[in-house]
């Protein structure tokens, strides 16, 4: 049993109990609240007064109706002919004790009642029957304020109190245009027929019970006033039998010595739950608290705490001393703190502590007026929270769920009313047994639960389709309807592969072969398409080739390339009639291409063979013409089909080559002759030129070789010889002056030099750099890569025109001076730039990019100018500016950029009306700017995607659901700014929806699953029970299976089944019958 049913138990007992005390005070129930005469002596009718106790919803009967002889039965004294009833008092107008004749109506069932005096005339008849008290009028009419005829009984009660009076009426009236009633001075005119009430709070001990009747232009026999049924009772008499009861004497001063704090409890709880406004209430929650000063004080409530917690909270007396002592042991010592607060009006108590171990205790007690309380004691559960458990998917053929969650755990699950547990292994795996497969769709809920009620965050799982159900999607999605015979638009071939694949996966059956030919027949139909499409191709490569219809001229800019291409398509045609027509087309163009090709082959070569002489005349050489130019001509003329111009090309192709070889010779004997004479300062040829050195001889030697023997080549050889005894016979003396050297700033070491230095070597830290040659006086060897501290040892050294050193000299190294350098941004166009541009001057070596203070890189600079890449780098509000930079990274310069900021982007989005049945994508136009559109359904983005040639299309299957979601498509910017919203109009495109369900019976305890069958337009049927829907499930082949044990749990249960189609609507149901 539950700890909220053993409440529940418990308080009923109470109430119980509490009844039992009621009837104990007999005593003082009679002395306060019976009538005046006697105690009724038959059983009297009561009234239920429901006072519903939130917890244990106990119905408690209010005190029994006070009023004697509730049946108002009829009397006649034989004496004095008086007609009297027990316990009540009959008057006619102002008299009493009325008499009765002898003679009754005329049915003999009614006694006469008439009153002496001038109203003798006036008759009323009465009788009792049935319980009924029935009256009839004749003969007299009476204004409504003077009833004719009353019935008064005198009732006790106790001052303060609230009572209820009632009565039920019933008129039959003919004649008459008015009839009135009285309760109790009440007045109801023409009350219709039923139960009339009336409450009242007692102001003395004795309430005048009474009711009366009238009616006008009565004749005789034609109205009938009837009522039955009295009744006086105190309106909130089980409440005030529990307060009563509470105390041991009628003042209510001292409290009753058994009563416990748990009864004052329930009794506050049902005092609790009367109206505000009854004045009862007041009276009783005073007594109330007038016993509950003199009971010790319950053990005060701790709330729930966790380990996380640094606050208690509680319930005690209001404006109790609350005492809280943390590390409660039961036995033993105990080390622990105590806290002290005090309750507020209402009760509530909180003190702040330390965090508590998982496990331990916490104890509070309360005191008040000098009585201290039981003691309370609660244990600190975890305030940790496992992770979320990991659910594997699954489907409707799944009888177990498995997953993955904390070691040690236990793992929960609950499908409607239905919970499955398992533990979480070592590993962190756990596989939960839920006894039958469920139907996609179904929801479950899974939480991990641990000592001292550690929890995890619940998450639910909803369970996705069977293997049969995605196969049979899948490949009826290849088709454009149900009858299979034409595939559906957009179809590819990794579509029929990715269904064939779910369906492979299928045990072999009916079901899969069914299937397996749906995809043949999907496949037959893709390659059909695919042939006509590739012949479609093949037409339109092969037409392209020629310039009209005709075929008999190539079109413009047609080539090896395309007629290559067209080929390859014609190739890949299965073999027949159109391979072999396009195939002979293709051999046309190839002629066509070949004639034309071989025409430019001739015209190129021609033309490059003319190209080689200076006239038509082909006598001398054109300018500039080399061997290479007459081998390139020579290739082209080559490349000819053999015949006339072949031959006539090659003729002049020698001319040319023998023009060449003729120039060539010149020219190499103008260049040794020109080399000799450069040996020499003058035409004398007496002394060497400055700076001649033994490589220059050489060089002059070797182009004299090269000539062919003969008289120049003779002459040329004598005077390099001259040249070399002059040379032989020159001082070695040379000397070397460097400047200095300025680190950071000077890219070369520079000086002079004189007498024979021909070349320059440098020597850093003692290693040669390799040397350098000199002229007219002047060093100049780059160094910026050798020299690269003040503390490097460099010297200069100098060679003479044979390669001997004939001077060292060291090279003073300075420190790197101050660099300088300014930049100078252009304007950017947020519109329309890309880069950051600008100027710089002096040293700066490299940009950098600056936005709001955060730099985003840099870049070389090159012919004083900059240029860096910003696109979406910054918006027209930052702050951004360019920094220069010198070779060693100091900052030379820092600009602001100024930003021209772009025009206000515009556009609109219109969406086209999406139907939830047949449409899958939302689609649109867009105008202006628009760059991206978002769907919005039911105030959530579902995401954005791009808008290609002023249109949109956004998938939106299972996104829009209903004709009942409102979807918005919204138009966006390409900084994400939103320029236009529009509505979808949905619709469901169906018009009067048909379908019909059927049920088989289910019998309760024995049957699991409910099943039946669907038609027509029926997608999904529900569970509809005592008319409240429950969930859906799928229709898969006409059939359903709906898993029912829970919630059909009684054959008095009213069941239907409710057939749904696709966009959601009802439109069929069925009634199930129960067993």
């Amino acid at each position: 049993m539950t700890k909220k049913t053993k409440k529940a138990m418990k308080q009923i007992r109470f109430a119980k109990k509490m009844v039992a005390a009621s009837a104990a005070l007999a005593i003082m129930s009679t002395t306060v609240v019976s009538p005046i005469s006697t105690l009724a002596a038959s059983q009297p009718e009561t009234t239920t007064n429901k006072v519903e106790n939130k917890q244990t919803k106990n119905t408690i009967n209010s005190t029994a109706n006070l009023i004697a002889n509730p049946n108002m039965t009829l009397a006649r004294n034989a004496t004095t002919s008086a007609i009297t009833m027990s316990s009540w008092s009959i008057h006619f107008n102002q008299y009493t004790n009325v008499l009765g004749g002898t003679a009754g109506h005329s049915d003999g069932t009614y006694f006469n009642l008439r009153v002496p005096g001038s109203l003798s005339q006036g008759k009323v008849y009465a009788k009792s029957a049935s319980g009924w008290l029935d009256i009839r009028t004749s003969y007299y009419a009476i204004d409504s304020v003077r009833p004719p005829l009353g019935f008064t009984q005198a009732v006790r009660t106790e001052v303060g109190k609230t009572y209820t009076e009632s009565i039920q009426f019933y008129n039959t009236a003919s004649g008459g245009s008015n009839y009135w009633v009285h309760l109790t001075g009440r007045l109801y005119q023409n009350p219709a027929n039923g139960v009339y009430t009336n409450d009242f709070v007692a102001t003395s001990t004795t309430h005048n019970f009474s009711v009366n009747f009238n009616s006008d232009s009565m004749t005789s026999g034609a109205a009938k006033q009837s009522v039955r049924d009295p009744k006086v009772f105190l309106k909130y008499g089980a409440e005030w039998a529990l307060v009563d009861g509470m105390f041991t004497d009628a003042s209510k001063t001292t409290i009753r010595p058994s009563l416990t704090n748990e009864e004052l409890d329930q009794i506050r709880e049902a005092v609790g739950a009367i109206d505000d406004k009854a004045v009862d209430k007041a009276t009783m929650t005073d007594l109330i608290g007038k016993a509950d000063e003199q009971l010790t004080p319950k053990a005060p409530i701790i709330d729930r705490i966790t380990s996380q917690d640094t606050i208690i909270t509680g319930t005690a007396r209001a404006n109790a001393e609350v005492e809280v002592n943390t590390r409660y042991t039961a036995s033993g010592p105990s080390v622990f703190r105590q806290y002290m607060t005090t309750a507020d009006g209402d009760g509530k108590y909180s003190i702040v502590i330390p965090t508590q171990p998982v496990g331990s205790q916490v104890s509070a007690i309360q005191t008040v007026g000098g009585k201290t309380s039981p003691l309370s004691v609660a244990t600190v559960m975890d305030g940790d929270r496992y992770p979320a458990p990991i659910i594997n998917p699954v489907t409707s053929t799944d009888t177990t769920v498995t997953g993955r969650g904390t070691a040690g755990a236990k793992v929960e699950i609950t499908i409607g009313d239905d919970t499955y547990t398992a533990d979480v292994n070592a590993a962190g795996n756990f596989v939960v047994n839920i006894g039958t497969a469920r139907p996609t769709g179904t929801e479950m809920t899974i939480v991990l639960k641990g000592d001292f009620e550690k929890t995890s965050d619940p998450i639910t799982a909803e369970v996705g389709k069977s293997l049969l159900e995605q196969a049979t999607e899948a490949v009826d999605a290849l088709f454009s309807d149900g009858t299979h015979t034409g595939l559906a638009g957009g179809v590819k071939q990794a579509d029929i592969d990715a269904a064939k694949a779910l369906v492979e996966r299928l045990p072999a059956g009916t079901a899969k072969q069914e299937l397996l030919d749906e995809i043949a027949k999907a496949q037959n139909l893709l390659d059909a398409q695919a042939e006509a499409d590739k012949l479609k191709a093949a037409q339109d490569a092969v037409d392209d080739l020629f310039a009209d219809g005709t075929h008999t001229g190539l079109a413009p800019g047609v080539g090896q390339a395309d007629i290559d291409a067209a080929k390859e398509l014609v190739d890949a045609l299965k073999p027949g009639t159109d391979k072999d027509e396009l195939l002979d087309e293709i051999t046309k163009a190839q002629n066509l291409l070949d004639a034309q090709a071989e025409a430019d082959k001739l015209k190129a070569a021609q033309d490059a063979v003319d190209d080689l002489f200076a006239d038509d005349s082909h006598t001398g050489l054109a300018p500039g013409v080399g061997q290479a130019e007459v081998d390139a001509a020579k290739d082209l003329v080559e490349a000819l089909k053999p015949g006339t111009d072949k031959d006539e090309l090659l003729d002049e192709i020698a001319k040319a080559q023998d023009l060449i070889d003729a120039q060539e010779a010149a020219d190499k004997l103008k260049a040794a002759q020109d080399a000799v004479d450069a040996l020499f300062s003058d035409g004398t040829h007496t002394a060497l030129a400055p700076g001649v050195d033994q490589a220059a001889i050489d060089a002059a030697k070797a182009l004299v070789d090269a000539l062919p023997a003969g008289t120049d080549k003779t002459e040329l050889l004598a005077e390099v010889a001259k040249a070399q005894a002059l040379l032989d016979a020159t001082p070695a003396n040379g000397s070397v002056t460097p400047a200095s050297f300025r680190l950071g700033t000077d890219r070369a070491v520079t000086g002079t030099y004189t007498g024979n230095v021909a070349e320059v070597s440098l020597v850093v830290n003692g290693v040669d750099k390799g040397k350098a040659v000199v002229r007219g006086g002047v060093v100049s060897y780059y160094a910026m890569d050798k020299i690269r501290n003040i503390t490097d040892v460099v010297e200069l050294v100098s060679y003479d025109n044979r390669g001997v050193q004939n001077d060292r000299k060291r090279v003073t190294i300075l420190s790197t001076a101050p660099t300088t350098g300014t930049v100078t941004p252009n304007e950017f166009d947020m519109a329309t730039d890309r880069h950051v541009t600008g100027t710089f001057t002096g040293a700066v070596t490299r940009v950098g990019l600056k936005v709001n203070g955060t730099e985003l890189g840099k870049v070389g600079v090159s012919a004083g100018q900059f240029s860096y890449y910003a696109f979406r780098a910054f918006t027209a509000t930052d702050t951004v500016q360019v920094v220069g930079y010198d070779a060693a990274g100091n900052v030379l310069d820092t600009k602001t950029v100024n930003i021209k900021t772009a025009a206000p982007t515009t556009g609109t989005v219109t969406p086209n009306t999406f139907n939830v049945i047949t449409d899958r994508k939302v689609e649109g136009t867009v105008t202006g700017d628009v760059y991206r559109v978002a769907l919005e359904v039911n105030g959530t983005e579902r995401g954005k995607v791009g808008v290609v040639g002023g249109a949109f299309s956004y998938y939106a299957f299972n996104v829009i659901r209903s004709t009942s979601d409102v979807a918005e498509v919204v138009a966006y910017d390409k900084d994400g700014k939103v320029l236009d919203r529009k509505a979808v109009t949905i619709t469901d495109g169906v018009v009067a929806p048909i379908g019909t369900v059927t049920a088989n019976p289910f019998t309760v305890g024995t049957t699991n699953t409910l099943t039946g069958t669907a038609t027509g337009d029926v997608v999904k049927v529900g569970l509809r029970v005592d008319d409240v829907d429950k969930s859906k499930v799928s229709v898969i082949g006409g059939n359903y299976s709906y898993y029912a044990r829970g919630v059909i749990t009684s054959a008095t249960q009213k069941v239907e089944i409710i057939g749904y189609n696709a966009a959601g609507a009802e439109i069929t149901k069925t009634d199930v019958t129960v067993n």
